[in-house]
């Protein structure tokens, strides 16, 4: 064997672990993002129905005010955050055609 020969056996050879372990680092960054937007989406839903909840005791108040206007701010905002779960739920369980 020469050089040569050796070299490329040792690239056919360390190729796919090199790949192997870039992709599970790309899915373990996909993982956590996937965790991030989820916790912030049930932070998001709770804190909605807090607010629910005040403004039912609260009317003539300011703070009910303020959570009226709060409550507009995450009915704007949870579609948005399905929409990125969604999506990075798809890009993780994407599977190969037959």
């Amino acid at each position: 064997m020469n050089l040569e020969m050796i070299v490329r056996t040792i690239q056919l050879i360390i190729a796919p672990a090199v790949m192997i372990t870039a992709c599970c680092i790309f899915t373990n960054g996909l993982l956590g993002h996937y965790a991030a937007i989820g916790e912030r989406l049930r932070i998001t839903v709770r804190e909605r129905v807090d607010l629910l909840r005040l403004r039912e005791k609260e009317v003539a108040n300011i703070s009910g005010m303020v959570a009226t206007g709060r409550l507009a701010d995450i009915d704007f905002q949870v579609p948005s955050l399905l929409r990125h779960h969604l999506l990075v739920r798809n890009a993780l369980a994407v599977r190969s055609l037959p």
